[in-house]
């Protein structure tokens, strides 16, 4: 589920990242987030290491293509800096690789940082047995936590077009520098144009009293 164009769209971006290829999400995963506090539910996949992609600020995302597709973005909900600014406050050039005492330290940064007072998850779902003209959008983005947001997508997301959307949204220097860059002829394509719309059946007169994105 990682899009192939993971590392080349991250370093064009200039964002530090790790990815995790060989993570995939089970039911027993998706049972154990479900019943989490959100700040335990960050914790644990971030410990486990339950993410497709993981930023330098520890927010993470991860794809679902099983039973349907659907891609979250949990952003770190604590107030602790990314690796590249705590290294920085210890006086010391940023590595690729950094030596134990630097590992140590940030971890115990981790382990005691306090919560974020506002954080925004983002997750996209295709849903076509929940499916309620004017209620329930096959396809939608949830924004936020505990709430009821669902905004309606005319499109079905692609793990690119939902990687593209966080780095837009939440990251929105690196994505000027996409913009700026020879790729961006590219994204339009990946973000729209090559998105496959959803079938008619799940587009019905309801649907239309409310703004479709996509």
């Amino acid at each position: 589920m990682l899009p192939a164009k993971t590392d080349a769209l991250m370093r064009v971006a200039g964002l530090r990242h790790k990815v995790n290829r060989e993570f995939v999400v089970t039911a027993e995963i998706i049972r154990t987030q479900r019943v989490l506090p959100y700040d335990r539910m960050w914790k644990l996949a971030h410990d486990r290491k339950w993410f497709h992609i993981q930023f330098e600020d520890l927010s993470i995302i991860q794809f679902q293509n099983n039973p349907s597709p659907s891609f979250h973005f949990i952003e770190c909900p604590l107030d602790v800096p990314s690796l590249g600014d705590f290294i920085a406050s210890l006086g010391k050039e940023y590595r690729a690789r950094y030596d134990s005492v630097v590992a140590e330290l940030y971890d115990e940064a981790i382990e005691t940082a306090g919560l974020r007072p506002y954080i925004t998850p983002i997750r996209f779902d295709r849903d076509f047995g929940s499916y309620r003209s004017g209620v329930h959008p096959a396809a939608h983005l949830h924004i936020g936590i505990d709430n009821n947001i669902r905004l309606g997508l005319a499109r079905e997301m692609t793990p690119l077009s939902f990687l593209l959307f966080i780095l837009r949204q939440k990251y929105p220097s690196s994505w000027e520098r996409l913009l700026r860059s020879n790729l961006a002829s590219s994204l339009v394509r990946s973000i729209r144009d090559s998105l496959p719309p959803l079938p008619k059946q799940y587009g019905q007169d309801f649907d239309f009293c409310e703004i479709a994105l996509i």
